[in-house]
């Protein structure tokens, strides 16, 4: 049985679960649900390693209100340009938001 962080309460909705099985083959289940902050992982094969990661969408107010994009398009303006152009070897006038005039 595992147990979660006390914030993975019923502010938390739609879970999903990642198992990752380390060292060798093996399969490996959520034998228990997540309830009241734990879960339980089962595996076909005794003293197995398993990497585990527990995601979920906060349903708080604040949550509900400022959803995170995913994916945001590009202002047209800004297409071609780079937030950090410099980590990709780029010339600095290239940097989003930036203009001609601002390198004189």
């Amino acid at each position: 049985m595992w147990n979660c962080p006390p914030t993975s309460n019923s502010s938390i909705k739609t879970f999903a679960t990642l198992l990752t099985v380390i060292g060798e083959f093996a399969q490996a289940i959520i034998s228990k649900k997540i309830a009241k902050n734990q879960f339980e992982i089962r595996t076909d094969k005794p003293n197995i390693e398993v990497s585990w990661q527990v995601t979920g969408i906060r349903q708080d107010a604040y949550a509900e209100k400022n959803r995170i994009k995913v994916e945001v398009d590009k202002d047209p303006k800004d297409k071609g340009t780079y937030l950090h152009p410099e980590a990709y070897g780029k010339d600095k006038r290239l940097k989003e938001g930036c203009h001609e005039g601002m390198f004189k």
